[in-house]
């Protein structure tokens, strides 16, 4: 229908603005692991929207979930969980205000299902903010 189209269209449209907007901080996570996860935030600070795109990500076990974490100097904010798909891929979107002096870090752990308020779990990808 019309209103789906619509829909699907005003989405890719958000997920485009938060990719390549004048305000867009870019920050890459790798992994020490031989699978080789990778990922990206996308952090378009004009309008707080966070994009995180992750592959190679491994498969977890039942009762697992990945639990996206937003690291300042003083919290370890949560920006969700999520799962990924059979190619260990995944799309995470969020909107969450900080000061853009505050994030240090972008990290990845995993965590029982539903998630947890500080992170308890191994570690899987990490990405170092820098300063912009």
């Amino acid at each position: 229908s019309l209103d789906s189209l619509g829909t699907a269209v005003v989405s890719r449209d958000r997920l485009l603005a938060s990719l390549t907007g004048s305000e867009v901080k870019l920050v890459r996570l790798a992994s020490a692991q031989t699978a080789s996860p990778r990922a990206l935030m996308f952090w378009d600070q004009a309008t707080n929207a966070w994009t995180f795109i992750a592959h190679n990500m491994p498969q977890l076990g039942a009762g697992r979930t990945y639990q996206l974490w937003l690291v300042t100097t003083k919290d370890k904010i949560s920006a969700g969980v999520f799962t990924v798909t059979v190619n260990g891929d995944a799309v995470v979107q969020a909107s969450y205000p900080l000061d853009r002096k505050a994030l240090t870090a972008v990290a990845v752990t995993e965590e029982p299902a539903g998630g947890v308020p500080l992170p308890t779990g191994t570690m899987v990808v990490v990405g170092a903010a820098g300063v912009n």
